[in-house]
């Protein structure tokens, strides 16, 4: 069965914004901005903290959690953790890895460059401990209870900036609609 012959996206395109926004002679520099004191609910793009495992299926359909993980960014919409009555229970988060601790799937000029379509590189925030940032992995998107965050279990320690932003909803974009590679 052949699969369909275009993708969701301009894949030109996208590749091309990508190019250019990580490619400003301000970037990484203006990848966050600073959030003055406490703000209601998170933002896609936000990076937290929270202690945790990942949850996954096995290989042999056992559910277990994975590698402790302490950072996560938000993959979700911001509309998730904004209004009263809230609704929806749930958003998404994908674990972030140190590059410092990580055998790399790629190199790290194609992370940093964001060639590399199942990661997204997040340079290191203030007051981050690691030298070289993390990696996002695209591929261990997990579920986060939105309730979380107001319970103090998990806390925002950066938000990225709109160009920030931008880059990260285009490589979420890339990762969830890029096509089977046939014609790459």
């Amino acid at each position: 069965m052949d699969r369909w012959a275009v993708s969701a996206y301009d894949v030109n395109d996208l590749s091309q914004q990508i190019k250019r926004l990580c490619s400003s002679e301000f970037f990484p520099q203006e990848f966050y901005h600073s959030v003055p004191g406490p703000q209601p609910g998170l933002q896609q793009g936000d990076i937290v903290e929270l202690s945790s495992g990942v949850p996954v299926i096995w290989k042999d359909g056992t559910p277990t959690a994975i590698e402790n993980i302490n950072h996560w960014i938000v993959i979700g919409n911001t509309c998730d953790f904004n209004g009263i009555p809230r609704k929806v229970q749930f958003t998404q988060l994908a674990p972030l890895v140190s590059v410092d601790a990580q055998k790399l799937p790629v190199s790290i000029e194609d992370l940093k460059t964001y060639r590399a379509s199942r990661t997204f590189y997040v340079p290191p925030w203030p007051n981050f401990g690691g030298s070289d940032g993390c990696i996002a992995d695209l591929e261990r998107i997990v579920s986060l209870h939105v309730d979380a965050v107001d319970n103090k279990h998990a806390s925002r320690v950066a938000s990225l900036s709109f160009q920030g932003w931008v880059l990260f909803h285009s490589c979420i974009v890339r990762f969830l609609a890029r096509d089977d590679g046939r014609y790459e």
